[in-house]
């Protein structure tokens, strides 16, 4: 088989140089030697031949002993054309190979790596890191086991802050460094960046001197040229530096003046500084002064003047949100500006976009604010605010419509100024126990609804149009009671004086048991709603308006005296009433057995909501009032009288499948929507009910 390759092979050759116009001698004989094919392995250290073993086609080599070298440790052979790929001696050997050794830097104890910055240079930036081993090390100390930076600066640092510069890492003696592309060098040029920062100062303004711990501030960096010398790294710039232009002790100033020490000098050019009231920073706006956090980001209490520098603080911005341990806070107005008309919700100074992002926004650790100036709280300005305990309004003369609402953790609010205070203003705030306002002039509805911790209204004997007694609001002469505190207790019996009871008065006062009003002749809208009452008295009552018991689920039986002469719409619906007593005097109302008629009985004005069981309509009735069997759950049949030729709007509100009508003489002329009364607009309900066994 060698023969017949030996014999190809020439004349191939021959072929070749036949075509190339070439004499071509060739001496052709047979092979008849056996002998396998031998191969020779190579291994080379530092590029010099260290050993060279011979072995047959197809076996593998033993490896030599590992060669050494001084700083150096071996690291293996690898492939001299792939020095990524290791040759370990596995390998079945079937051509010529060439391996190199492989070498890691020792790094003695002692070894320095020194580091010269040059600045200012057109060098292009490379790669930020060095190889000492064959890896990528950042320049740090750390990175290197064993070994020390030492580094200094070349040439002149022009401006400080953050310069961009070219790093030149020299190895100790008899070492050198392996870059990106694989060649040892002794030097290797990277470009970093270099931060150089000023720290402590004192400002000198006028005759006054302040020491600051902070930096100078500049659009670009720190605003200095160094006029001589070198800046050494590590160098604090502790100078005293003197400001001109300045007319106060704070704002922000220009920087002059010329400082040296024995390294270099400096001059500063079209620098600036910050200098603090209080942590404050204060700039100046149309009108006065705009207010941000400075330096107080960690602070627990601050307080926010109302003037400056002879001049009112119109504007605080939004950079108050990283006040995150914020405890009490002193500010002049509520919101973004001064008697602003948009941003009026506290939470606008924390970064709250709007009054529902409130909650989310104010530190949680915030419980007391003072509002020293202004004079008005806009719409929904606390909202939501669980967290606030106390708050002072010194100036402000008017709060607008839910300021507080859901304050739930509020227990202390000051008000001395107070004379308007919008609808649903403090709803909610269950932790108030007393208010005291001394010059009130109006008062929204509901404006302390859902205040169930309140025990007290405080208004001053002087004011015009208010008065309180016993912790209970009147207007100014007592003749309308105008507020029951919800957190008062027990029995109330109203003062000789009071004739009227205003809206929402007692509305869920659930700890009142009783009420006695002698000379009251009105009550208005929803007074006693949602009352725990158990009895209630009203001897010279004319007119109960809507929902004037509405919900009062223990109020189980009324008197109603012969003074009365009108009931509005619902004005007993959801309550526990099981039984009317009317004076038998009354020339407008009557009873039977506990239900409310007219005088004759002709119309059924009133069916009690917390009886149960069947009713038969008395035949002497024709018309059903408006609502009469509104909200009659217990009620579970009811049969109606041919007599009967009118039923009301939602006389049968909210009835269910669950309650049978019998209705007599049931005609096609009696429709559903007439039965039910479905006739009032502005009512969005559906009403069932089983008439004569059609729902």
């Amino acid at each position: 088989m060698k023969q017949a390759k030996t014999i190809l092979i020439v004349l191939i050759c021959v072929i070749g140089a036949m075509v190339a116009g070439l004499v071509v001698y060739a001496n052709v004989r047979p092979n008849t030697d056996d002998t396998p094919d031998t191969y020779t392995v190579t291994f080379l250290s530092d590029n010099a031949v260290y050993k060279e073993i011979t072995v047959n086609d197809g076996e593998t080599v033993v490896l030599p002993v590992a060669p050494t070298k001084t700083g150096y440790t071996f690291d293996g052979w690898f492939y001299l054309d792939d020095e990524t790929t290791a040759f370990d001696g596995s390998v079945k050997v079937t051509a010529d190979i060439t391996v190199t050794a492989k070498w890691v830097l020792n790094f003695p104890d002692d070894a320095v790596i020194k580091v010269v910055i040059n600045l200012n240079t057109d060098t292009a930036f490379q790669n930020g890191s060095f190889g000492y081993d064959g890896n990528a090390h950042a320049l740090t100390a750390s990175a290197i086991s064993n070994v020390t930076i030492e580094y200094s600066l070349n040439n002149s640092l022009t401006n400080a802050g953050t310069e961009t510069v070219m790093i030149t890492l020299t190895a100790g003696d008899g070492y050198t460094f392996e870059i990106s592309d694989g060649v040892y060098e002794s030097t290797i040029v990277i470009n970093r960046t270099l931060t150089v920062t000023a720290r402590a100062v004192t400002v000198t303004i006028g005759d006054a001197s302040k020491a600051q711990d902070a930096n100078i501030v500049t659009a670009d960096g720190i605003g200095y040229t160094v006029t001589s010398g070198s800046i050494v790294g590590g160098d604090d710039l502790g100078i005293t530096l003197s400001i001109i232009d300045a007319d106060s002790a704070i704002g922000i100033y220009t920087i002059t003046g010329d400082w040296s020490n024995t390294n270099y000098s400096v001059t500063f050019i079209n620098g600036s500084y910050e200098v603090y009231f209080d942590g404050l920073l204060f700039t100046e706006v149309s009108g006065g002064y705009k207010v941000s956090v400075g330096t107080l980001a960690g602070a627990t209490e601050i307080v926010i003047p109302t003037t400056y520098d002879g001049k009112p603080v119109v504007e605080i911005d939004n950079s108050f949100s990283v006040c995150t341990s914020l405890v009490k806070l002193t500010v002049p107005f509520v919101g973004n500006k001064l008697n602003g008309e948009s941003n009026t919700h506290f939470g606008y100074i924390f970064g709250a976009s709007s009054y529902s992002n409130n909650s989310t926004s104010v530190p949680a650790s915030l419980k007391e604010v003072i509002v020293t100036g202004g004079t008005s709280i806009g719409d929904q300005a606390f909202y939501g605010l669980s967290g606030l305990t106390a708050v002072a309004l010194t100036t402000i003369e008017s709060i607008g419509s839910m300021a507080f609402y859901n304050c739930i953790g509020l227990t202390s609010i000051t008000l001395p100024n107070i004379t308007s205070i919008e609808y649903y203003a403090f709803s909610n705030c269950s932790g108030l126990t007393e208010i005291t306002f001394p010059n009130i002039t109006s008062i929204g509805t509901r404006a302390f609804g859902g205040c169930s911790g309140l025990t007290a209204f405080n208004v001053d004997d002087d004011n015009l149009y208010y008065s309180s007694s016993d912790g209970v609001l009147y207007n100014k002469d007592k003749t309308t009671l105008i507020l029951y505190p919800q957190g008062k207790t027990g029995a109330f019996t109203s003062p000789d004086s009071v004739t009227s009871i205003g809206n929402h008065a007692f509305e869920s006062c659930v700890g009142l048991t009783s009420v006695t009003l002698p000379y009251v002749t009105s009550i208005e809208f929803a007074v006693f709603a949602l009352c725990s009452l158990t009895s209630i008295s009203f001897p010279a009552l004319i007119s109960i308006e809507e929902e004037a018991l509405a919900g009062c689920t223990l109020l189980t039986e009324i008197t109603l005296p012969a003074t009365l002469v009108n009931i509005e719409l619902g004005a007993f619906i959801g309550s526990g009433l099981t039984e009317f007593i009317v004076d038998s005097g009354n020339p407008y109302y009557s009873e039977l057995d506990g239900v409310l008629y007219n005088k004759d009985q002709t119309e059924l004005i009133a069916y009690p909501s917390g009886r149960t069981g069947v009713f038969v309509v008395p035949n002497s009735v024709t018309t059903i009032a408006v609502g009469a069997f509104f909200w009659c759950f217990g009620l579970t049949e009811i049969t109606i009288p041919i007599t009967v030729t009118a039923i009301g709007a939602l006389a049968f509100y909210e009835w269910t499948e669950d309650q049978t009508i019998h209705i007599e003489g049931w005609t096609e002329s009696w429709t559903a929507p007439e039965a039910w009364g479905f006739g009032e607009s502005g009512w969005d309900f559906e009403c069932y009910a089983v008439i004569d066994g059609e729902v």
